[in-house]
C-alpha cells in the first residue's frame, strides 16, 4: 500500500508542477507582450518544477535511509536537498528581476557540492 502511495504522491506532483509551468506561460497575455517576458515566466514555471521534484525526491531518499540505515542514501537526499536548494534560489534569483543577487560562483559552489555528495554516496560502502 505504501508503494501507491508514493506513486500518487509522485503523479500529483508532476502534475502540478506542469500545472504552474502553464500558469507561468499564460500569465504573458496579461502581463504584456513580449516575447521575452513569455520565455521567462515559461522558466520560472520550469525551475520551480525541478525544485517541487528534487524536493519530493529528497524526502523520499531521507524517508528511505531512515528506514534501511544505508549511509549511501543520505548522501543521495543530501545531494538532492541541495538540488533543490539551488533550484529555489534560483527561482527567486529570477524573480528579482533584471538585478539579481545570487552569483553565478554560489550556483557553481552548489552544483559541485551535489557532484560531491553523489560520488561519496556512490563510492561509499
Amino acid at each position: 500500500m505504501e508503494n501507491d502511495v508514493k506513486i500518487t504522491i509522485g503523479i500529483v506532483l508532476v502534475v502540478v508542477t506542469f500545472a504552474a509551468m502553464l500558469l507561468f506561460a499564460q500569465m504573458h497575455p496579461i502581463l504584456a507582450k513580449t516575447k521575452q517576458i513569455y520565455e521567462a515566466y515559461f522558466d520560472l514555471g520550469i525551475v520551480l518544477s525541478l525544485a517541487f521534484i528534487a524536493t519530493f525526491l529528497a524526502i523520499l531518499a531521507a524517508k528511505a535511509y531512515r528506514n534501511t540505515e544505508i549511509p549511501r542514501l543520505a548522501y543521495v537526499a543530501g545531494a538532492f536537498s541541495l538540488y533543490a536548494l539551488r533550484m529555489y534560489l534560483t527561482f527567486f534569483n529570477m524573480l528579482s528581476g533584471p538585478h539579481h543577487w545570487l552569483a553565478d560562483s554560489a550556483v557553481h559552489i552548489m552544483d559541485l557540492g551535489i557532484l560531491a555528495l553523489f560520488f561519496i554516496g556512490v563510492l561509499s560502502k
